[in-house]
């Protein structure tokens, strides 16, 4: 599944960007500026891996799983989200990258699961404890549970997740 979208530059400029499945061997490794060894991930896993490109390289990664809750209910899970350093703080070179891959993780679930699936639309993650990174979730709409790292974004964020940064 490919997602043609655009991102803004620091210039206010659009970019043409592709979000779409990536092989490991693809990936970025950790010695290369990235805080996970994507690769690694990989191995072993039952994820689908996603890269945000753009015409400069890797934008951005996301990792999203179907896991099987019981029941019959699959809920989306994303194990790892990651953007490129040049990407961070108001200084980036694109501004959108995390907000699109939120989008597309929430698209992806309502794409993947059944309408009936109490989880359907749902993308449900775990942050680190850092408040910095848990408030920057909450501020794209992440609710969090009972104040854990256990967050999610629901269907109804999804919708305005993928309205902002998917469209057009």
């Amino acid at each position: 599944m490919d997602k043609k979208i655009h991102l803004t530059d620091r210039n206010g400029n659009s970019v043409p960007a592709v979000i779409k499945r990536i092989a490991a061997k693809d990936m970025p490794y950790k010695k290369q500026g990235w805080k996970f060894d994507w690769r690694d991930l990989s191995k072993n896993s039952s994820s689908e891996f996603f890269a945000l490109i753009t015409d400069q390289g890797i934008e951005g990664l996301i990792e999203l799983e179907a896991q099987d809750q019981g029941n019959g209910h699959i809920m989306m899970v994303m194990h790892h989200v990651e953007i490129a350093d040049r990407n961070k703080g108001k200084k980036g070179l694109f501004k959108d990258c995390a907000g699109a891959l939120f989008a597309f993780g929430c698209l992806y679930s309502a794409l993947e699961l059944e309408k009936s699936n109490n989880y359907f639309g749902f993308l449900v993650f775990s942050s680190k404890a850092q408040p910095k990174l848990i408030n920057n979730y909450l501020a794209y709409g992440a609710t969090q549970f009972n104040n854990t790292t256990n967050m999610w974004f629901d269907p109804d964020v999804g919708d305005e997740l993928i309205k902002t940064y998917l469209s057009g």
